[in-house]
């Protein structure tokens, strides 16, 4: 499969999902790991698709930056859960790299997430994923589709 990727001599590595939907339903254990299964290895970075997890080649100084949009297909009354959900990186399954989560909807069922790019070291060897981390259980009758996500990650090391 082939991926979306960016590079420059900013050292920038962009890795995305390509629009192939998830659904995310209460029998899923949170932590849900959301797939990035279209991405594929770039500069300073070795992706892992059946586990979608990023691993760092090079200990530095890195921005992070993750986008979804995500839609709701069902819920129970009486409104959209996207308000109650967290979504976030995970540093080496299960430190949470520290990020500020902003939630756009357009319509009803359709929500935006970004987080602000904040610094963050990582280490040679570091593993990354991006994870529903809550609610804790995913409310019954529930179902979620991620419909696209990316990470963008910048090498800002000097």
């Amino acid at each position: 499969m082939s991926g979306h990727i960016c590079r420059s001599d900013e050292k920038i590595t962009y890795v995305t999902n390509d629009f192939l939907p998830q659904v995310i339903r209460p029998a899923n254990i949170v932590p849900v790991v959301i797939n990035l299964n279209s991405a594929s290895n770039a500069f300073g970075i070795i992706f892992e698709p059946t586990t979608d997890t990023i691993t760092i080649i090079k200990t530095a100084i890195y921005l992070t930056q993750f986008s979804i949009q995500i839609s709701t297909i069902s819920s129970p009354p009486p409104a959209n859960p996207t308000s109650l959900l967290t979504f976030e990186l995970l540093q080496n399954g299960d430190t949470i790299i520290p990020s500020q989560t902003s939630f756009h909807a357009n319509h009803l069922d359709t929500t935006y997430v970004t987080s602000t790019l904040l610094p963050q070291l990582f280490h040679k060897g570091d593993k990354i994923q991006m994870v529903l981390s809550s609610p804790n259980p995913i409310p019954a009758d529930t179902l979620l589709q991620i419909d696209f996500a990316s990470i963008t990650i910048f090498d800002i090391d000097l």
